[in-house]
């Protein structure tokens, strides 16, 4: 990942047994190693899972992943549709543009 550029990825990940306080595993997991791989992998990558709140059945499902923490000023959850509560942030980002010289 290129380190200036800003990178969020947002959604339902079904990973519902990390206990992000920690980023450690729930030792009962029936998705262990797809958690732990996950851990991993965002650790590699310098990016911070944010979203702290549950959003569907008591555990944290939905997640807010970037590379850039510092911009990312509130977030919180709001009753959602269907069975999952939604993730809201307020960020402080700007869209970039290219220019096509053609």
């Amino acid at each position: 990942m290129v380190a200036h550029l800003n990178y969020t990825d947002t959604g339902d990940f079904n990973l519902g047994d990390i206990e992000w306080e920690k980023e450690s595993v729930r030792p009962s997991s029936c998705m262990k190693t797809a958690c732990e791989k996950f851990v991993q992998l965002l650790r590699d990558q310098h990016v911070c899972q944010m979203q702290r709140e549950p959003t569907c059945e008591g555990r944290v499902l939905d997640l807010f992943c970037t590379n850039k923490p510092s911009l990312v000023k509130a977030m919180s959850t709001i009753p959602g549709i269907f069975d999952h509560d939604a993730i809201v942030a307020d960020c402080d980002l700007r869209p970039a543009f290219c220019c096509s010289l053609t």
